[in-house]
């Protein structure tokens, strides 16, 4: 089967066309496709013996319903675009008012980005009235962050991009992120506690410092009920330590991650943690683990820590007191005494 041979026209000796067997051999059969009235390819056009050339091989396929299905479907969303577009321009024509529908603050982006409308995509990603209408809504400048690079991939796709408009995304792109980086730890921690993990998660992933993002992320994960919202802030946080560069810092990081999997009960996240720590490092979170097991009664948990926190002590002391006899001086020998 060859699909698509009309798209070989002009093309020499060079393509499939020309590589097909006049005469197949017994049991052969081949199938060619192509769209109607388009001339054969070069490498056959000139050979009228070829089977291709003879038009009682071909055969008239009808329109599949199936396609004339897609095609009215492909219609009507470009048509019901055409109506969308209006209802949202009024919506922007109105700068984004506080009863904006969520959709025109969501997924309409998205769906602008897929129709290849950049206009939409531009006039939706520079605005500052609509974006502070995203983050009315969600607490978090991460989607409106997200529409700027989008926004800026499409306009580097174009043959002519405009400079000025780059410039727009990049300067909005800033006003963003540092609107992002003044929201504190506590206040996603708050959020978190009154359940609205979402709300908390996105300011904390919108901060361009690792090590505040870390911090703002163990805070709302030691006040997130659900262990779904605590495994994505979990990935969060670890996807944030390896940006920090010092090693110091970076240590630090993961063990305030670790202590609050402990703080939320998470005992087997957090002793994971500790194990790739310092010990000292390790010491702190599996502490934390001490004291969060036992203020939930879990007394058995709170004693294998206890004991993984002595336990290298011990080893260490053992290791610093050599055993009399085995590491102390070798006696003279009594001929070397003579």
């Amino acid at each position: 089967m060859v699909d698509g041979l009309d798209e070989e026209s002009g093309t020499g000796r060079t393509g499939i066309a020309h590589l097909l067997p006049a005469r197949p051999r017994d049991g052969l059969r081949i199938i060619v496709s192509s769209r109607p009235h388009r001339p054969r390819p070069e490498a056959i056009s000139r050979d009228l013996t070829h089977p291709l050339c003879d038009p009682r091989v071909v055969r008239e396929l009808t329109r599949s319903p199936d396609a004339a299905q897609r095609e009215s479907e492909v219609a009507d969303v470009i048509n019901g675009h055409a109506d969308l577009r209006a209802w949202a321009e009024d919506w922007r024509s109105r700068d984004w008012p506080e009863d904006t529908p969520e959709y025109l603050l969501g997924r309409y982006f998205a769906l602008l980005e897929s129709l290849g409308d950049v206009d939409g995509v531009l006039h939706h990603a520079t605005s500052t009235a609509r974006h502070d209408r995203m983050y009315e809504l969600t607490g978090s400048d991460t989607a409106a962050l997200a529409e700027v690079a989008t926004a800026q991939r499409i306009l580097l796709e174009q043959p002519d991009p405009s400079v000025e408009t780059l410039f727009s995304l990049a300067v909005h792109r800033l006003d963003l992120a540092g609107r992002s980086a003044d929201v504190p730890p506590g206040l996603v921690a708050v959020w978190a506690r009154l359940g609205y993990a979402a709300r908390a998660r996105g300011p904390a992933t919108g901060l361009s410092d690792p090590r505040a993002r870390i911090t703002a992320l163990a805070a709302a994960l030691r006040h997130t009920a659900a262990d779904a919202d605590a495994q994505r802030l979990r990935a969060d946080a670890e996807a944030a330590v390896p940006d920090i560069a010092d090693p110091r810092a970076r240590m630090h990081a993961e063990c305030e991650l670790g202590r609050a999997l402990a703080a939320r009960g998470d005992f087997d996240g957090a002793e994971e943690v500790a194990a790739a720590l310092h010990p000292d490092r390790r010491t702190d979170v599996l502490v934390e683990v001490i004291r969060a097991a036992w203020a939930r009664g879990d007394r058995d948990r709170a004693r294998a820590a206890s004991t993984a926190v002595t336990q290298p002590k011990r080893h260490h002391r053992r290791a610093a007191r050599p055993r009399p006899g085995r590491w102390s001086a070798p006696r003279r020998s009594c001929w070397a005494s003579r």
